[in-house]
């Protein structure tokens, strides 16, 4: 499970279908070990993504609210193995879209990569609210590391300075 990441993106995602075993203990394990592994690698600036980390943290996460509401009796015993894996692909996306801020065009690639045209409303609730609190809380991952390494960027409002320099020129 903790080899290659498109092969642990598989069992996530599809794990369920082909009939194999997860349980609450594994997944939130596995969603503290890749925190844990993501926060030192981008601490550290190593060159290496963040995409596929933060994909499988947001399914872990997803895969144990899943099985946490099996086991509170909230998910029924027949609607398990198709509900955990809505909730690991939501969860995926979630995370994603809320340290990114890409919104659309995750939900369109995830809704190809699933093959399951049901799931993109359910996706794009969850990129709406992480999206949402995400903007509350912080700037997008990319722009805080553009921000840090002082790379010009042009900001969507236009500065006092700005208005003041075009107000001169008309008059």
């Amino acid at each position: 499970m903790f080899t290659i990441e498109g092969n642990t993106v598989h069992f996530f995602l599809k794990s369920f279908a082909e009939g194999a075993g997860f349980n609450v203990y594994v997944a939130i394990v596995f969603f503290l070990l890749w925190f844990f592994f993501c926060a030192i690698e981008y601490g550290i600036a190593v060159p290496a993504g963040l995409f596929f980390p933060g994909l499988l943290i947001g399914a872990s996460l997803g895969q144990f609210v899943g099985l946490f509401l099996f086991e509170v009796g909230i998910i029924s015993n027949e609607k398990m193995l198709s509900a955990i894996n809505v909730y690991a692909t939501i969860g995926g996306v979630s995370v994603l879209t809320g340290y990114t801020r890409l919104s659309f065009c995750l939900a369109v690639l995830f809704m190809e990569t699933t093959q399951n045209v049901n799931l993109f409303i359910p996706m794009l609730l969850g990129i709406l609210f992480s999206r949402g609190v995400g903007n509350l809380i912080i700037p997008s991952l990319y722009a805080f590391a553009l921000n840090l390494k002082h790379v010009p960027m042009i900001s969507h409002r236009i500065s006092r300075r700005a208005k003041f320099f075009e107000a001169q020129e008309v008059m």
